[in-house]
């Protein structure tokens, strides 16, 4: 397995927030569908791996995490 995180150093994920992120049709955007991250974490699972969503330590940002099986 390969694991690629992608970080920012904006603003944490609210704790009631963060549960939900990857699920359909969710949004805190006024103007969102809820589907952006929804679609990359299926398109991820579909090719057997993950993509996770955690807030970096000490309020320092967020990080995606996808893991992909490395083929040979």
């Amino acid at each position: 397995m390969l694991t690629i995180s992608f970080c920012n150093n904006g603003p944490t994920i609210p704790s009631d927030v963060l549960p939900h992120i990857l699920e359909p049709f969710y949004t805190t955007k006024p103007s969102g569908s809820g589907l952006g991250l929804w679609v990359c974490y299926n398109l991820v699972q579909k090719y057997g791996g993950a993509l996770n969503v955690r807030n970096l330590a000490s309020d320092r940002g967020v990080a995606f995490d996808v893991t992909l099986p490395v083929v040979r």
